[in-house]
């Protein structure tokens, strides 16, 4: 077991945006544990109404992989967690409400650690509101994915969201140390690594688990990382090119460590210098 757990960047702003979320996921998510799928399911067999009994018959007649597909499609249409993204019986407002879901305990801490320990970063650095439209447009963005190429089943979870704020992370700050946690049997302990190294190790396993199955395989919808990673790449070249972000003295962005932008130290010094703040003078009648 692997997972990072804090970053080493100074923050320029209290990450409010991101508490708030987080909160507010671990809230929405706790009530809806106590929803039972398995309980709607097995109703669902048990009534055997004759609208069942045909469908069911229907689908033992096509062959195997087609009757799997078949049958993951005729439970999603009719039982998943209310708010979850769900392709059989999909609405608008599911792109969004299904980041504030999750299948387990495990699963929703996990998210929000992630989210913690890289969000409060990007939070601090684009401010409130763009961070919380860019948050909710990954989601929408990984949504969209799981629509068009995934494997059909309800989906829940703030995972691609937050592999949106890791690509962000990647474009500000690869060379910012991550802390890591691990736990390997009996030994436990922790190091610390540069971010590039560890965003490139999660992106690489989400790769690897497209190319063995773009279906949620394990319960986890590794396109839907994959695209949320991507947008946040391009979001954080994006806003830098823009200037909506900006160079900071002591930091690094990948632009910079790629020879794509000057670093702060390359800047004619009269550039680096702020300017004085001047009181208006007062209006004269």
């Amino acid at each position: 077991m692997i997972f990072p757990y804090s970053v080493d960047v100074p923050m320029e702003r209290l990450p409010i945006t991101n508490w708030v979320l987080i909160a507010a996921t671990l809230i929405v998510s706790l009530i809806m544990f106590r929803y039972d799928p398995g309980n709607a399911l097995e109703q669902l067999f048990n009534d055997m109404n004759p609208e069942v009994v045909a469908e069911l018959e229907r689908i033992e007649k096509l062959p195997e992989k087609e009757a799997e597909r078949a049958m993951i499609q005729f439970v999603a249409k009719r039982i998943s967690i209310p708010g979850s993204l769900n392709p059989q019986a999909f609405q608008p407002l599911q792109l969004v409400t299904y980041t504030f879901l999750h299948g387990d305990i495990w699963h929703l801490l996990g998210n929000m650690l992630f989210l913690f320990c890289f969000g409060n970063a990007i939070n601090a650095k684009l401010g409130h509101a763009w961070f919380l439209g860019l948050y909710i447009l990954f989601g929408i963005l990984s949504g969209l994915a799981w629509l068009l190429l995934g494997s059909g089943v309800p989906l829940v979870g703030a995972s691609g969201a937050i592999m949106g704020m890791l690509g962000m992370f990647l474009i500000y700050y690869p060379e910012n140390e991550v802390d890591v946690f691990y736990w390997l049997f009996y030994v436990v302990g922790t190091f610390s690594v540069p971010a590039v190294m560890v965003i490139f190790a999660y992106l690489s396993l989400d790769l690897l688990g497209v190319l063995i199955s773009r279906q949620a395989a394990g319960g986890v919808a590794y396109i839907s990382h994959l695209v949320g990673a991507f947008s946040g790449i391009v979001a954080g070249v994006f806003l830098l090119k823009a200037g909506v972000t900006g160079i900071v003295h002591g930091e690094r962005n990948l632009l910079q460590v790629m020879g794509y932008q000057e670093s702060w130290e390359d800047r004619p010094i009269k550039q680096r210098r702020r300017k004085r703040f001047k009181p208006p003078e007062d209006d004269v009648a």
